[in-house]
């Protein structure tokens, strides 16, 4: 809390940006982007180094970053269906296990990839069972 409000961050992904789990070639391009779209909007001394960046970034991990590391009350955690990484880059497990381990502090959106029609909405159906969501993120991969 900032002053007595709460503060929610609606974006976050514990990533898995590690080598092992790029699927295709793309995967490499992504995960450069992803990089450098974060060490160009970090603040100085705040830049973290592609060794620390470029790894399977665990939930509790993120949930240290968010709630002891900063001022953040809620997180809205992203299933992301990038298909270039073999976990769609942040995997509905993860999803899972961060609102199992901290569920007032957790919510997730689903993902999906609606490219894949009807596969996209029975993949909708499962997450929707499984997390409980409070919002859906379409993401276009093919």
């Amino acid at each position: 809390m900032i002053d007595g409000i709460p503060v929610i961050d609606g974006v976050v992904h514990p990533y898995n940006l590690d080598a092992d789990n790029e699927a295709q070639p793309a995967a490499a391009v992504i995960r450069e982007i992803v990089y450098e779209s974060v060490i160009r909007a970090a603040r100085p001394g705040y830049v973290v180094g592609r060794e620390d960046f470029f790894v399977d970034w665990s939930v509790e991990e993120m949930a240290n970053l968010l709630f002891l590391e900063s001022d953040i009350d809620l997180a809205v955690n992203h299933v992301l269906p990038v298909y270039a990484f073999r976990d769609g880059l942040c995997s509905l497990e993860k999803a899972i296990e961060a609102q199992q381990r901290w569920p007032d502090r957790f919510v997730t959106y689903c993902g999906v990839d609606p490219m894949l029609g009807e596969a996209a909405m029975e993949e909708l159906e499962r997450q929707v069972e499984l997390v409980a969501p409070v919002g859906l993120k379409l993401y276009p991969n093919m």
